[in-house]
């Protein structure tokens, strides 16, 4: 010790004390006193003070959950599943009504409807209702397959309603069923419908 200093002499208010500690730990300033502390000290060694939580960074995460959630809605990057079986997208309201993961044709006599070699037909039975106040178009072929995220044929198969376009009044329903071939051991069926001929206006149908 330096025997000319004053040992009075007070310490410079501009220098922040860190305590002596292991070089390597991490080091956060007191809310209060702002002295530098360990990340883990719960009570600052200097004004002794507790270290309340800081809740920003789940707060940060909360938003961020909403903002991803507000722009899958506003994209169209909504999911039908088999127990939620309806969806509104531009004014139409879309129901999936039946499914089945194994169609085959009736009255097949010839085995003209067959699927090809590790395929097979999986059909989805669907109600659109006009809720809006202008006339939507509805076609069949506004549906895109994927299975395992790959994509898959959409097959014309003979069915009691021969619908193909039409254009939906308000207020008014049509009912169709659209047919896919698929492979046999896809464990992931989805349809994709997009929004009146627009890429991100979309809404995902869950067949399996």
């Amino acid at each position: 010790m330096d025997m000319n200093q004053n040992p009075k002499t007070k310490q410079n208010p501009n220098v922040i004390p860190t305590p002596n500690m292991n070089p390597d730990m991490k080091f956060k300033r007191c809310k209060y006193c702002h002295c530098n502390i360990s990340e883990q000290s719960k009570v600052c060694l200097f004004c002794k003070k507790k270290q309340k939580k800081s809740v920003g960074c789940l707060f940060a995460v909360i938003a961020a959950i909403v903002i991803c959630a507000v722009i899958a809605v506003s994209r169209g990057w909504l999911k039908v599943g088999w127990r939620n079986k309806s969806i509104e997208v531009n004014g139409l309201r879309v129901s999936l009504t039946a499914k089945d993961l194994n169609y085959k044709v009736k009255d097949d006599e010839y085995d003209v409807y067959q699927p090809a070699d590790g395929k097979k037909y999986v059909a989805a039975s669907l109600k659109f209702k006009n809720i809006g106040d202008e006339d939507k178009l509805v076609s069949m072929y506004d549906f895109d397959c994927y299975a395992d995220n790959a994509a898959c044929r959409q097959i014309e198969l003979p069915s009691e309603n021969d619908f193909e376009i039409t254009t939906l009044s308000a207020g008014r329903t049509v009912s169709f069923t659209v047919y896919f071939e698929v492979p046999e051991k896809a464990s992931e069926i989805e349809l994709e419908y997009d929004r009146i001929y627009s890429s991100d206006k979309k809404a995902i149908i869950k067949l399996k």
